[in-house]
């Protein structure tokens, strides 16, 4: 069974209380329990932070992945009724980053193994909850029309993450994302493999068997 501990980090504006912490507590203890089985992650730990400025303003909570066993959520426990349905997924999401040693220090990830890591991530929460987030929603048009710009950046280590990912520069928000999503999408569909039999699979096969009969 998982270690799995859980902090909360209290700042001076904004302060979560007794039943709020233990709410919280209790959904990311259930659903890191059932995806650290899943994924083979031995040891965790979830710091947990109330910022209203740092969450996803479409999902009320957002998260990183900071280390192999560590992972930062920031929630607006305003709310609550909101991050019941959101955190299972995005526990899920940062366990699987986790698992496949994907985490905040980028610096030894290239652009093709972040998109893939994210796109796995995203497929894991419309596999195992049969939903997908807003970041993870996309045309194949709007996909294809930048497949281009990422077949001649594939291995590039120096890229801006938050340009391709969060829109902070000349690309759409969340393209990374979308990208990552869709590309695994079609490795799923062309091998028949489930989210946990790719995740430890390199980013590179994973990039080969979205392109098998995809043209």
């Amino acid at each position: 069974m998982a270690k799995i501990r859980i902090y909360f980090i209290e700042s001076l504006k904004e302060k979560l209380t007794k039943t709020q912490k233990s709410e919280l507590r209790k959904i990311i203890l259930q659903n890191a329990k059932k995806a650290c089985k899943i994924f083979g992650v031995p040891l965790v730990s979830f710091i947990v932070r109330q910022d209203k400025k740092l969450v996803i303003p479409e999902t009320g909570e957002s998260a990183i992945t900071l280390t192999e066993d560590q992972i930062g959520i920031y929630v607006d426990v305003r709310r609550i009724k909101q991050l019941r349905a959101r955190l299972p997924q995005t526990i899920y999401h940062e366990l699987n980053h986790a698992a496949r040693g994907h985490n905040a220090l980028h610096s030894k990830s290239t652009l093709l193994q972040a998109i893939i890591a994210e796109g796995l991530a995203i497929a894991v929460e419309e596999e195992f909850f049969n939903n997908i987030p807003p970041y993870g929603k996309y045309t194949k048009k709007e996909v294809e029309k930048y497949l281009k710009i990422l077949n001649k950046n594939l291995h590039v280590k120096k890229y801006d993450y938050y340009e391709w990912f969060h829109g902070a520069g000349k690309l759409p928000r969340w393209l990374g994302y979308k990208v990552g999503a869709y590309i695994v999408k079609q490795a799923k569909a062309n091998t028949g493999l489930t989210t946990v039999k790719l995740t430890r699979v390199p980013a590179e096969k994973i990039f080969e068997m979205g392109q098998k009969n995809n043209s």
